[in-house]
């Protein structure tokens, strides 16, 4: 007898059955996807008509395809995986208060959805089969750049952890997308970037030489871009690793020659390190080498001059740099320099009455009239500068005393002279609480007073105002001074 012919009838039919069991289970999960796909279809279509019936679709999609993404006879399948990516990206992008509970960790799983999308499958000759691979490229470009936008928020508010995750959540995306396409230099160069991000935040966060290991690594990266070395030197000196600093600008002038912003670094450094010598000849150089820098080389020069307490340098200088901000227009630069000129002119001054007030007389007079235009240009830039409005009211309080001064040095027979001085002391104050009154008033009326700034407007007027006699106002301000 034949041994086929002795095999029993009914296991054949179990054998069969098993095997169309198998087949069906196989049909069961890819019928499964074929109905999440489905149920997006009918969200996108019911989406602005009939929210309710749109999200029970993507709630149905959402069971479906989690399931099949973890049956072995779909997870190895690209189709199945951007089907998923799909359904998360609708949850994390959808503004829907129903879908509240399902938003936690939907735009992670929708990313790694879509990178499983781009590398589970793989064509019969070794190249990977993805569905749809310009739409999840498109949805991984907008994914990593909202984490990337998210890490820079966190970082604006000081949240350096917060920072970094997102940097790094960025970083894991734009890396799968350069492995689909290894000559796209602009996704290399973005991935340098959020490197050079990650840097700062560690370094901030108080990781170091973790954030500095990072900045090398994305000047390494893209390294005939100088914006990564400039973010390597500026670690190192905020690290206050001057020597290291100085290799990487050495290296930097090797491989990129004079370059205005590195060149920028390099008279910061010389400063930093009290090479003045160094500093003062690129100072002097760079004006003449970088037209285009020239507004902020000479900063740098009014800064320079400051920090030696060489006020007439620095007024020099202060006055060039207005030249130079006034033809780029910026604002906000320039009410600093005027302000600042105010300050070194108010400086002189004082150290001209130490000296001999009667000698330095004309020329006093000469720096006050400077120091009140540089305030005044200060409140026309910035009216809510109530800073100007206090040394403006300083200098004023400043002439008046050189009065009492005189009055109170008189020999006791010059009563009326002494009587004229006083009294023009006396204007001399009034005016001044006409300008501490307005600053007092603008500081009051910001949503956020500058730190100690309005104490001292108060403490200031209610000096003057006991000065002038005016009791009532001074009372008014004391009571305040106690809220």
């Amino acid at each position: 007898m034949n041994n086929t012919s002795s095999i029993p009838f009914p296991w054949k039919l179990l054998s069969l059955g098993l095997f169309f069991m198998s087949n069906l289970s196989l049909s069961a999960q890819d019928a499964a996807v074929l109905t999440a796909w489905e149920n997006l279809g009918t969200y996108e279509r019911e989406r602005e008509n009939n929210e309710e019936a749109a999200i029970n679709a993507l709630l149905e999609a959402k069971e479906n395809i989690d399931g099949a993404a973890l049956n072995d006879a779909t997870r190895g399948k690209s189709k199945t995986w951007k089907r998923r990516g799909d359904v998360y990206w609708f949850i994390y992008t959808d503004k829907s208060p129903r879908l509240l509970l399902h938003k936690d960790g939907a735009s992670d799983t929708a990313a790694y959805s879509y990178m499983r999308a781009l590398v589970v499958e793989t064509r019969g000759n070794g190249k990977p089969k993805i569905e749809d691979a310009a739409d999840i490229g498109n949805k991984l470009l907008t994914l990593g750049n909202t984490l990337f936008e998210q890490g820079l928020d966190k970082f604006n508010t000081s949240d350096f952890k917060a920072s970094d995750a997102s940097y790094q959540k960025a970083f894991t995306i734009f890396n799968a997308l350069s492995n689909q396409d290894l000559e796209n230099q602009g996704i290399k160069r973005q991935l340098a970037i959020i490197q050079l991000y990650r840097s700062m935040a560690l370094f901030n966060g108080g990781e170091k030489e973790a954030g500095i290991s990072m900045a090398k690594e994305a000047m390494e990266a893209q390294p005939k871009d100088t914006v990564m070395t400039q973010n390597l030197i500026s670690l190192y000196i905020a690290n206050e690793d001057y020597e290291k600093a100085k290799e990487v600008i050495q290296l930097s002038n090797e491989r990129f020659g004079e370059n205005p912003d590195l060149y920028m670094m390099d008279i910061r450094l010389a400063l930093l390190t009290g090479d003045n010598a160094r500093a003062g000849e690129l100072i002097a150089k760079g004006k003449e080498k970088f037209p285009q820098k020239r507004a902020e080389i000479v900063l740098e020069e009014v800064n320079f001059h400051l920090e030696q307490k060489n006020d007439e340098k620095a007024l020099a200088a202060i006055n060039e740099a207005i030249e130079a901000f006034q033809e780029t227009d910026e604002k906000d630069i320039l009410k600093v320099l005027y302000f600042n000129k105010g300050v070194v002119n108010d400086k002189i001054v004082e150290r001209l009455i130490a000296e001999d007030p009667k000698a330095n007389e004309a020329i006093i007079a000469k720096r006050r009239k400077e120091a009140e235009d540089g305030y005044a240009k200060t409140l026309e830039l910035d009216p809510s500068n109530t800073g100007a409005y206090l040394q403006l009211a300083n200098g004023i309080i400043s002439k008046a005393n050189v009065k009492l001064n005189e009055a109170n040095a008189l020999d006791l027979s010059e009563n009326e002279k002494y009587e004229s001085l006083k009294e023009e002391a006396k204007k001399l104050f009034e005016e001044s609480a006409v300008m501490l009154e307005k600053a007092y008033t603008v500081e009051k009326a910001k949503e956020t007073p500058e730190n100690g700034r309005l104490s001292i407007i108060r403490s200031t007027l209610m000096q003057v105002y006991t000065k002038t006699g005016n009791m009532e106002r001074f009372k008014a301000l004391k009571a305040e001074e106690g809220k």
